[in-house]
């Protein structure tokens, strides 16, 4: 026994020499970590990198996730009633990936008249298709009233996954999180062109009380025009938490054709020549034909 105790003293002592320490004699667990433990270190357990409690392994919450109560949690969709949305006829859609049936219209009005979408007014409506709003997956509102199936992608590619909304593409966009964006309430856009829910706020708070946009705060929140936001077509966040129908494009013109999404334009088929740009009818214009070289090949025989 005292021949092992020497050999346990001269190991430390050489220890100490090189400057190293011996590992700690407690480890992280259950009896000395509230959090979760990473490495033999307990961390506080809150953040979405380290998420844990009771001393056990740190997990890392998921891109859709946050770390609430220590534990990974998927945020809740609140579905918006047709009310909440501003509408009072036709289908619209919920914000959560449903259906809502808003009611019709008077026998003398029209839903969606003047474009405004999900309305009753005076007036005709011509509703939308998936191919003239160049989509081909998910959900579209026509207008009119209706709300449309656009269709499915093939494997390998996701609705959005470009940054397009309703455009299937392979996933080169990642969307952020509630809490990456900094809200806590109200639809925002997710940075890859879709929509997210991020909660509602508890009483007395409302949703942009504080000024924020999306951020829950103490005041009355003043919701934002589509004219004070530069939009005019589809629906935007108003910064209260509710979202407003800008209305919709028409000739050549498609909402975010152009590039902007929520403003109408129009994108040129093929890239202009130098000096000319895409109009909003997607013409090529604006430079002179003779900064333009044509790329002609003359046979031999009539040089």
């Amino acid at each position: 026994m005292r021949s092992n105790l020497l050999a346990f003293s001269a190991a430390a002592l050489l220890l100490a020499a090189c400057g190293q320490q011996p590992p700690p004699t407690q480890t992280c667990g259950p009896a000395n970590c509230q959090g979760c433990c990473a490495g033999n270190l307990c961390q506080e357990g809150t953040s979405g990198q380290a998420c844990g409690t009771g001393g056990g392994a740190c997990t890392a919450c998921g891109a859709e996730q946050l770390c609430s109560s220590r534990q990974c949690t998927t945020p809740s969709c609140t579905a918006k009633t047709c009310k909440q949305k501003g509408f009072d006829c036709g289908q619209a859609d919920d914000g959560c990936g449903g259906t809502i049936e808003c009611g019709t219209c008077s026998a003398e009005k029209t839903c969606g008249a003047q474009n405004q979408p999900n309305s009753c007014g005076t007036g005709t409506c011509t509703a939308k298709t998936c191919e003239q709003e160049n989509r081909n997956c998910g959900s579209l509102s026509d207008g009119c009233g209706k709300v449309l199936n656009c269709g499915s992608c093939p494997d390998g590619e996701t609705c959005g996954g470009g940054g397009v909304p309703g455009v299937c593409a392979v996933q080169t966009c990642a969307p952020k999180t509630c809490q990456q964006l900094g809200k806590d309430c109200g639809d925002v856009l997710d940075g890859c062109g879709n929509t997210k829910n991020c909660g509602t706020c508890e009483s007395p708070k409302v949703c942009g009380g504080s000024g924020t946009v999306n951020v829950c705060g103490v005041g009355a929140c003043v919701p934002k025009t589509c004219q004070a936001l530069g939009k005019n077509c589809g629906n935007v966040d108003d910064g209260c938490g509710n979202t407003s129908p800008c209305g919709a494009c028409s000739g050549f013109q498609t909402c975010g054709g152009a590039g902007t999404p929520n403003v109408c334009g129009a994108q040129c088929l093929q890239s202009c020549p130098p000096g000319f740009t895409c109009d909003a009818q997607g013409v090529c214009s604006g430079g002179s034909l003779s900064d333009v070289v044509l790329d002609v090949t003359v046979p031999p025989q009539h040089l």
